[in-house]
């Protein structure tokens, strides 16, 4: 036999003979009564006895042990992922592509007629799913900016120099991560003509803040540095001192802003979703849950 042959043997083994020496594990064994393993015919067995009741060459009986063990994890791991599941709204079967080898003829037609039909469907829909998946590796940048917005929503004032520097910590984390989220990547962000009318201005403060605050040193007016020098005795003092403007917790604005940045991803993702039903005439959705916070 060759060594597709080996393999073929012991998948129809497995398919065709039942009882307790078709359960694994497999191992190949001399077949000499003395265990002498230079004996030129082997066996394949389980612990009760001979699986297959014949003799085989030794390299032939260790292939055929090793295909069995590994064709009869497959076959049960199909059997367990047949297993009917009630979600709520239906009833729905899970089974990998390659275990449909195992199935009956017509079950196997049908599912591969199924699975046919989908790659269709998917492949007529393929740019409405690429611009999703690009929405999509947004919602961790949108996910953070809530957090921090939360974050300074709850902050409580405190006239110390380490609640100063959460402050701008928050403050920072903000901005820039809107400004990531807007300007996104691979057609993923969004214009600022597409934000509220009575938000835009609030769109452009933040931007502002980004670029000249915390991206770039550049000058803004929360920010304003004085430099003074003295001089006695004979040298010079120099005093250097900082004006930095916050807002505590974050303007008044910004969760109303946060909101309406998320309904705008929220839309573009229902647009699609009803794109991709137009198109195929099935329904599609979001896989549910409770949504990050």
């Amino acid at each position: 036999m060759t060594d597709e042959d080996v393999d073929d043997f012991a998948r129809e083994m497995l398919k065709t003979k039942r009882g307790i020496g078709m359960a694994p594990p497999f191992y190949a064994e001399t077949a000499s009564m003395k265990g002498d393993k230079s004996w030129p015919y082997w066996i394949v067995r389980n612990t009760y006895c001979n699986s297959l009741g014949c003799l085989l060459p030794k390299n032939q009986a260790e292939r055929v042990a090793a295909t069995m063990n590994k064709v009869s994890t497959l076959m049960e791991q199909a059997n367990r992922d047949l297993t009917l599941h009630q979600e709520g709204t239906g009833e729905f079967y899970l089974l990998p592509e390659e275990a449909l080898q195992y199935l009956p003829e017509e079950w196997r037609n049908h599912f591969q007629a199924m699975a046919d039909d989908g790659r269709v469907i998917l492949k007529s829909v393929d740019n409405e799913l690429s611009q999703l998946v690009k929405l999509l590796s947004s919602f961790a940048t949108l996910v953070t900016l809530k957090h921090v917005q939360k974050r300074l929503s709850a902050y409580k004032f405190e006239l110390k120099m380490e609640a100063l520097l959460e402050l701008e910590m928050l403050t920072t984390a903000f901005v820039v991560t809107y400004v990531r989220l807007h300007q996104g990547g691979n057609g993923s962000g969004f214009s600022r003509d597409s934000l509220p009318e009575k938000l835009r201005a609030i769109h452009d403060r933040v931007v502002d803040l980004r670029n000249k605050r915390f991206a770039h040193h550049d000058e803004h007016d929360s920010v304003s540095n004085a430099l003074e020098i003295a001089f006695e005795d004979n040298r010079f003092e120099i005093k250097f001192g900082i004006s930095v403007g916050y807002h505590i917790g974050g303007a008044k604005e910004w969760p109303d802003f946060v909101n309406a940045v998320e309904s705008l991803y929220s839309e573009r993702i229902d647009k699609l979703l009803a794109r991709m039903k137009q198109k195929t005439g099935r329904d599609w959705s979001l896989q549910g849950g409770p949504a990050p916070d």
